[in-house]
């Protein structure tokens, strides 16, 4: 059963008289409120266009709508509907005066929180919608001690239990409408969802067989995020543009998170193909990079099945690439393939020995995030690193590429025994680990981080990989 009302006699005689003497006659007009469709945006290189998914939860379930004065600002009528389900949109007939109105719409939000605005029949449309605090403080709003993403799951289940109507939306800040005396006069009203989703795809590109990965948690630097300081914006122009966004006169960035229950999502290699093994969604709220980044920052907090080898994988999308993560806009939906794996790094070892010892180093065994190095002789040492996609040989780059490298650190000092002459421990410089062994035996191990662009076609995508480097020095000469 639908639930509609039509509020014209709750206003005071003044605000009557005032619609009476400053409008035309009664006609009947029919309006069609409806949800914008999702913005969806692939995050992949040569990928195609993704198709909006749209789930229940996402759609109208009540809505709001005012027309007010367009000079004063004064609420002449107003309409409510609570519909039995959720839909993309939703024929409605009312009686208006003629005349010129400035509309307001709002769905899944509570009567009783617009009343408290004033939004209602005999009230003023305030001047601070524009900047109104947002209506979902219990998923936004964050302390030092909860950041968490909100898992789409989260509120899908919580619309399940009655516990919200849906997700919010809202029309444009004053749509202009004119209500003339033609007869089956009709017009529409957009509303748009004041949410954005993230969808996160996930795949193990590695060959058949290579460890189980297990994935343990994630998160997203630079958010807006919504607390008593940063209120969300109520209701913008999304008319004018979309190369920018909406936010409050000052705001604050977050870095949220999501942590995957026990052990973690396993992660099983499937090969060259890339298959998709799941996905997660998350909705945010409207946001962009922050000025001493310009970029949104992702991390993945990865384990191998033994629970003690870190995989560490980062992935950067800045904004300034308009072809990638510029904004993120309300009612995006934002798909990322998130790729574990793909890439492995070699190592070319060169040694130079004194005289009298014997120029050879071995690489006794590697894996996809560790190499171990053993050396018959002391003296100097250079690493010469290089990254390949495994199925594609011919991809291979150096550090010295500086086209693909943005950064390189080793980590000072090694860790282990003292094996380097002082002042001779690794480091790194123009595209090449150098060091010094001693000659006495013993094993240490440095980090080797680098970020890197996979595609140079995408410079502003960049994924930053640690890999450890195990040094053992054997035999005494």
């Amino acid at each position: 059963m639908l639930c509609v009302g039509f509020f014209f006699a709750a206003c005071s005689e003044s605000v009557e008289e005032e619609y009476i003497n400053n409008y035309g006659a009664s006609v009947n007009v029919h309006f069609d409120i409806a949800a914008e469709n999702p913005a969806p945006q692939s995050r992949a290189a040569n990928e195609g266009a993704y198709v909006a998914e749209v789930e229940s939860w996402e759609l109208i379930k009540q809505y709001r709508v005012a027309f007010a004065n367009p000079t004063n600002g004064t609420i002449y009528a107003v309409v409510d509907k609570v519909l039995t389900t959720t839909v993309e949109s939703d024929p409605v007939d009312v009686e208006l005066r003629v005349g010129q109105y400035k509309v307001y719409a709002f769905a899944n939000i509570e009567f009783s929180k617009l009343d408290a605005l004033g939004i209602k029949k005999g009230e003023t449309i305030p001047t601070t919608l524009g900047t109104e605090r947002f209506f979902v403080d219990k998923y936004f709003s964050t302390t030092s001690t909860e950041k968490n993403l909100l898992p789409v799951e989260t509120f899908r289940d919580d619309f399940t239990a009655g516990q919200n109507v849906g997700i919010p939306m809202t029309s444009i800040n004053g749509q202009s409408v004119t209500v003339t005396e033609r007869i089956n006069q009709t017009f529409g009203i957009e509303v748009r969802r004041l949410f954005a989703k993230l969808q996160f795809d996930y795949s193990y590109r590695m060959p058949v067989g290579s460890p189980d990965l297990y994935l343990k948690g994630q998160s997203v630097s630079n958010i807006t995020v919504n607390n008593s300081a940063t209120p969300a914006v109520l209701l913008m122009n999304y008319e004018e543009a979309r190369n920018t966004v909406d936010l409050p006169t000052t705001f604050t960035f977050e870095k949220l998170s999501h942590a995957y229950a026990g052990s973690g999502q396993l992660l099983k290699a499937n090969g060259d193909t890339g298959a998709k093994l799941f996905s997660q969604s998350f909705y945010v709220l409207e946001s962009k990079g922050d000025a001493a980044t310009n970029s949104f920052e992702l991390d993945f907090n990865i384990e191998k099945a033994d629970g003690l080898t870190p995989v560490e994988d980062k992935v950067r999308y800045s904004i300034t690439d308009p072809d990638h993560l510029t904004l993120i806009h309300r009612n995006d939906w934002i798909v990322i393939p998130v790729n574990v794996g793909e890439w492995l790094m070699d190592i070319d070892v060169y040694c130079y020995p004194p005289i009298g010892g014997y120029p050879e180093a071995h690489i006794d065994h590697t894996t996809e995030t560790e190499f171990h190095v053993t050396f018959d002789s002391p003296g100097d040492i250079a690493l010469y690193l290089n990254f390949h996609r495994f199925y594609d040989p011919t991809s291979k780059f150096y550090l010295t590429d500086a086209s693909r490298i943005k950064s390189v650190n080793v980590t000072t000092p090694p860790v282990g025994d003292a094996i380097f002459e002082a002042g001779k421990a690794p480091k790194y410089a123009a595209g090449e680990i150098t060091a010094t062994l001693k000659n006495v035996e013993g094993t240490a191990y440095i980090d080797v981080t680098v970020e890197f662009i996979p595609d140079p076609a995408q410079p502003s995508i960049t994924k930053t990989v640690t890999r450890r480097i195990y040094m053992t020095r054997k035999g005494i000469i």
